[in-house]
């Protein structure tokens, strides 16, 4: 089964292989990053509001989840 993926123009897509995140609790909420060719990139958001991954010399984003079903 192969792994959804977020492109840059906000489209999900299929990829082959699945990707493995870690998220991590900060003092703001949690950080999500993953390690590519050697380096760790963290989840943020870009200047146009789209979801993207970077070196934490970019800053790293807390993110805060809510149910879904929260009123």
């Amino acid at each position: 089964m192969s792994s959804a993926e977020a492109t840059g123009d906000g489209i999900t897509r299929r990829v082959g292989e699945p990707q493995h995140w870690t998220l991590k609790k900060t003092h703001s909420g949690i950080s999500i990053s993953r390690f590519f060719n050697g380096e760790e990139l963290f989840s943020h958001l870009d200047d146009d509001g789209r979801i993207t991954a970077s070196p934490s010399s970019k800053g790293i984003m807390s993110w805060v989840f809510k149910p879904v079903n929260e009123e």
